[in-house]
């Protein structure tokens, strides 16, 4: 037997539930990118812990919509994970500026949401340019100042990444004027 989506029931829950009760573990989660599924099973009050993949970005605030409010109702914990990439391709990412690609998703579309897309690009480098803040750390702070998420998994390939990461950290979140126009890009239609 399977997972049951409707209560969350499954043998592996049957274990995870006795090893937690008995105190080998101190937290049941999941993880995943189907963040209507993932809210269903938080509202079974059998998880106290999320990792959302790619829910939360410069570009998208899918996570808003339902999992966040579902997840504060529960008290279940948010990880987030993918807030530097866009797509279940990932073909975008926001490490760096690309202008020519922003410009042929607009003018040379190979899927619908392709023009928002590269709109919302464009917008958001214009944003990092006149701010002067890059796009990893525009990322990083905008992500630290959402409360309803507890951390985000942030990859760091090499140790100037990392110091990089815990800089951007210690500058604290975002000033509002900045975080206002984020979230009015990231939810142009």
């Amino acid at each position: 037997m399977g997972l049951d989506w409707q209560s969350g029931a499954a043998p592996v829950m049957n274990v995870l539930e006795r090893f937690k009760k008995e105190g080998l573990i101190g937290a049941i989660g999941m993880g995943g990118r189907d963040f209507d599924l993932m809210s269903d099973l938080i509202a079974t009050d059998r998880f106290d812990l999320v990792l959302a993949a790619g829910g939360m970005s410069l570009l998208q605030q899918e996570m808003r919509q339902r999992l966040i409010p579902t997840a504060i109702r529960h008290d279940v914990g948010i990880v987030l994970g993918g807030a530097l990439r866009h797509g279940t391709d990932g073909v975008i990412n926001m490490v760096t500026k690309d202008r020519v690609l922003a410009q042929r998703l607009i003018e040379h579309p190979t899927k619908e949401e392709h023009p928002l897309l590269g709109r919302k690009l464009l917008q958001l480098y214009d944003r990092s340019d006149a701010s002067g803040i890059g796009l990893v750390e525009m990322a990083l702070r905008y992500i630290l100042g959402i409360a309803e998420i507890h951390t985000h998994v942030c990859g760091a390939r090499e140790v100037g990444h990392l110091r990089a990461n815990i800089d951007y950290v210690l500058a604290g979140p975002l000033p509002a004027e900045i975080v206002d126009k984020i979230d009015t890009i990231a939810t142009l239609d």
